[in-house]
């Protein structure tokens, strides 16, 4: 059942989607905002900014110039007390018009200055917006291919995942949650058909996952229960996600649960993407690891070219008892300690040298391989 939804099946469309890689783009490949660079764009929009700009800097060209203004005035105004023969007053009033047009001169000059930089920001933050209207273009034609292999996938697991059995549903999101990097921990905790685990990842980031195998969980009586029971887990609860295969829950269905955290409810649609996802990471994390063997291989080239293929090689073990690795159909035969044998198929040669470096063959069979896909055979069926 588990197999169905990790199967190597789902590799295969996440290796059609990293083919489209060439169409994925970055921000950083255009000089904008990598964090979050839509909301960049809206809050820097520079239509909206040029419109502030325009109003802002209209009304104030009006209160600098009136300096001038003024300043000019109280200097007619001094002429005519001269004329008058009032030297006094005509002389206060010819200094104040003076400091006016002074001052009225280093205002002009700063707002003058305060334009430029403006309409130099306005340029930049035009430009800017360019390469974010280019970017969030050729993003959107990234987003519609891969959501062409990606949604159908999605809308057939969310559907079997509607016909799977509550223990079956608990195994595929414990496998999801191990494979984001989760280790899971049992609380001691079951209610209402269902289960409270807490899962914890090496960020020491701790959430809660409630799965419930019912369409409509929380009513009433069992509101207060599942609150009392999260209480009761003995770490700090970062977030809580509610997990149940029927529905498309909004909050204002949950509304009374009031867990004074953050939470989710995650439907059917969710628990796909969730698989979705931990395979994406999976299957990622495979091609780090298989690079990463590749140059440990290369580290001893000349003990990997000389490793004998084609033929039973004894190794010491407490569970292995033997090799045999068929180069040509990448295929390795384990003969075990019990007489029993195992075929694992598309085994390349580096994983089968790892195998004979290793210090314990019968832990390398279980953590290495068991990603392969294999089947008991019997021993004459070895070719």
């Amino acid at each position: 059942m588990k197999s169905d939804f990790f199967s190597i099946e789902y590799s295969d469309y996440n290796d059609k989607i990293t083919g489209l890689n060439k169409y994925k783009v970055q921000p950083s490949d255009f000089g904008v905002d990598d964090k979050d660079a839509v909301e960049v764009y809206k809050k820097m929009n520079a239509d909206y900014r040029e419109l502030e700009f325009k109003e802002k800097y209209q009304k104030a060209s009006m209160s600098v110039y009136i300096w001038y203004f003024f300043g000019a005035f109280i200097i007619c105004a001094s002429i005519g007390g001269y004329i008058n023969n009032s030297y006094v007053v005509a002389s206060i009033l010819m200094a104040i018009g003076i400091v006016l047009c002074i001052v009225g001169y280093f205002s002009v000059r700063a707002y003058k200055k305060n334009v430029a930089s403006k309409k130099n920001e306005y340029k930049q933050m035009k430009c800017y917006n360019e390469k974010m209207e280019k970017f969030i273009k050729l993003n959107d034609i990234y987003n519609e291919k891969v959501d062409m292999v990606k949604i159908p996938i999605i809308k057939k697991i969310a559907e079997s995942i509607k016909k799977h059995q509550y223990m079956e549903l608990k195994e595929i999101i414990l496998e999801c949650y191990k494979r984001l990097g989760f280790k899971v921990y049992t609380t001691g905790i079951r209610k209402f058909g269902g289960v409270i685990l807490r899962a914890c990842n090496d960020k020491d980031y701790n959430i809660a996952l409630i799965i419930f195998p019912y369409e409509n969980p929380i009513s009433g009586y069992s509101i207060q229960n599942l609150r009392e029971s999260i209480t009761k887990i003995n770490h700090k609860i970062d977030y809580v996600y509610i997990l149940t295969k029927f529905g498309e829950y909004s909050y204002d269905n949950w509304m009374g649960l009031y867990l004074q955290m953050p939470y989710k409810v995650i439907d059917a649609y969710g628990i796909a993407e969730l698989i979705w996802d931990s395979n994406t990471k999976y299957f990622e994390n495979e091609i780090v690891n298989k690079r990463q063997e590749l140059k440990e291989c290369n580290k001893n080239v000349e003990a990997y070219n000389k490793t004998i293929v084609n033929e039973w090689i004894n190794v010491e073990s407490s569970n292995v008892d033997k090799v045999y690795y068929n180069e040509e159909k990448q295929v390795l035969y384990i003969k075990f300690i019990s007489n029993m044998f195992y075929a694992y198929y598309d085994v390349d040669k580096c994983t089968f040298f790892r195998l004979l470096l290793s210090n314990s063959k019968g832990r390398f069979v279980r953590y290495e391989l068991k990603s392969y896909k294999y089947k008991n055979i019997l021993e004459k069926d070895i070719k």
